[in-house]
């Protein structure tokens, strides 16, 4: 965000586009939970193709788009692809966050110490 102007910089808790009045700065985002949102055991919801439809152009999205969830059981690069075949568009692995994916940025400091790690299938 830019710097407020004069007037509102000594508002607290109100960010720089709050201030300004206007929008943030910077193409809309999207963030969508898989599970029971987009998808509901193997049926993609009618409401998540419309939502694709509007946010995507000839299979490419229109917008910054990302996909969570809490569940795991397969890598991201496996639910990418899951995504991309019943979305109809590329879902690319870097836009797929799982329950783990945090934990990668762990292995540094803790990939040479004993971790219990709890899970299922081939993960």
């Amino acid at each position: 965000c830019q710097q407020a102007p004069a007037a509102a910089r000594g508002m607290r808790g109100v960010t720089t586009w709050e201030a300004r009045g206007g929008a943030p700065l910077g193409p809309p985002a999207f963030v969508f939970d898989i599970d029971g949102v987009l998808v509901r055991g193997r049926h993609v919801l009618p409401a998540a193709l419309e939502a694709v439809k509007k946010l995507s152009t000839g299979g490419r999205w229109r917008y910054p788009v990302c996909f969570m969830t809490n569940g795991g059981g397969v890598c991201e690069a496996r639910k990418a692809a899951e995504l991309s075949d019943k979305l109809g568009v590329r879902v690319r692995e870097g836009q797929v966050i799982l329950s783990h994916t945090p934990m990668r940025d762990l292995v540094p400091e803790l990939g040479d110490r004993p971790v219990l790690v709890a899970g299922r299938g081939g993960v």
